[in-house]
Order: C-alpha cells, then sequence, then structure tokens
C-alpha cells in the first residue's frame, strides 16, 4: 500500500472511495493477509467477521484498480503489462533503472528501524 500511494497520483484510499474498513480490522488485515496470529485471541466467528470486512474492501479496490489501470492487483499473475498506453506516465516518481528501483524500494518501502 505505501508502495503504491508512493508511486501512483491517487492513494489507495481515495482510488477505492468508499471502501472502508473498521479500525481493528486495519489492524489486523496484514497479519491474516499472511496467515499469522492476530494476538486477539478472537473467536472463529470474530475471525471470519473480519476477513469478510477485509474481502469486502479488497474487491472494492480490486474493482476500482481494475477500472483506471486495468489490473486489480490481486490476480495470479500480477507482472502484467497495462493494455492502457503509457501508463507509466502517470506516476509520481519514474523508475529508469534497476537502482532507481533499488533507492525507491529503500525510501518508501523498507520498514525504518
Amino acid at each position: 500500500m505505501a508502495g503504491f500511494d508512493a508511486i501512483y497520483p491517487r492513494s489507495l484510499k481515495d482510488l477505492g472511495k468508499g471502501a472502508r474498513l473498521p479500525d481493528e480490522a486495519t489492524q489486523i488485515r496484514n497479519k491474516i493477509f499472511h496467515g499469522q496470529l492476530t494476538n486477539m485471541n478472537l473467536s472463529r466467528e470474530q475471525l471470519i467477521a473480519y476477513v469478510k470486512e477485509i474481502r469486502a474492501w479488497c474487491d472494492a479496490i480490486a474493482e476500482a484498480a481494475r477500472n483506471e489501470l486495468g489490473y486489480d492487483g490481486f490476480g495470479r499473475n500480477s507482472f502484467q503489462k497495462s493494455t492502457i498506453p503509457e501508463i507509466c506516465k502517470r506516476f509520481r516518481t519514474q523508475l529508469s533503472s534497476v537502482p532507481d528501483y533499488r533507492k525507491f524500494i529503500h525510501e518508501k518501502m523498507e520498514r525504518k528501524r
């Protein structure tokens, strides 16, 4: 999410207008995505409810991205070429080399310690 927001002129939040997760679901979203324990001692029913909220949020973001970018960001083959000519000209940051990409990852994506 941070990488998308750093490179694209519209944030994911803006792109998926109306798609909102409750604060609690936002806090555990990444844990659930990666199959990790949430440390919240959730019941099965509570976990399923959060998963439903997160799926609805993902569906809304995916539809918005598909409409704007031609790819939903969730499909199996995530390394696809867009059918939108020169879509890269929309990007805030232009990456023209592996060192540029490495620098972008370091500055925008790596966790600060």
